[in-house]
């Protein structure tokens, strides 16, 4: 990209962000983005459609991020750079490098918005990187995908809240754990049980 362009563009996203300081998102004009990175609106315009353009390349950026770091630590035993353990790493990484930003568009009114589509964004990406590593279907690979991502997304959502009462580091050895084990690191013999259960069940 170029140096100019980039300046440029880290105006935009200063500016705003300071003001997702001070309003709603909602409330902020590209008026006054523009005021505050020293630009005008047509400048504004040759970046980004519209404010929400800032939050959506910020996403991408992260996502880029994640997936660059994690596949520096690829490994002929991990398919394709992907650990669950490696990619729970990076997540810490990323929101402790970036924590005060997330803690601020995690205060406004429609953060879900936010995270949802870094959760839209790392869903996509990781269907891509396990397409052809597990023999399972599209539809059972979408399904474990969204079921995870938007569980994990959650808890670190809390977790920036304030909500959970536990370091970022405690809290990815929780997740990593309940991702690896499911409902069996929570629950000894919860599996043997649901095993046995239908084992038992009449058939229909």
């Amino acid at each position: 990209m170029d140096r100019r362009v980039s300046r440029t563009k880290n105006a935009i996203r200063d500016a705003y962000f300071r003001l997702l300081g001070e309003k709603e998102k909602d409330n902020i004009t590209i008026a006054e983005i523009a005021r505050l990175a020293d630009i005008d609106r047509k400048t504004f315009y040759l970046h980004y459609h519209d404010v929400d353009d800032i939050i959506r390349e910020y996403c991408i950026q992260l996502v880029t991020e994640l997936m660059h770091r994690m596949e520096k630590t690829a490994t002929q035993s991990v398919p394709q750079g992907f650990s669950l353990n490696v990619m729970f790493d990076m997540i810490n990484q990323l929101i402790s490098e970036n924590l005060d930003l997330f803690e601020l568009l995690s205060s406004q009114q429609d953060s879900h918005y936010f995270f949802d589509e870094i959760r839209k964004m790392l869903v996509e990406v990781i269907q891509q990187k396990l397409r052809n590593t597990f023999a399972i279907t599209e539809t059972q690979l979408r399904i474990y995908s969204e079921f995870y991502i938007s569980g994990i997304f959650n808890v670190y959502n809390q977790w920036i809240h304030n909500q959970i009462p536990l370091t970022i580091h405690e809290v990815a050895n929780l997740l990593t754990n309940a991702s690896l084990k499911g409902l069996e690191a929570i629950i000894p013999g919860s599996i043997d049980a649901v095993h046995e259960r239908d084992t038992l069940s009449p058939k229909q």
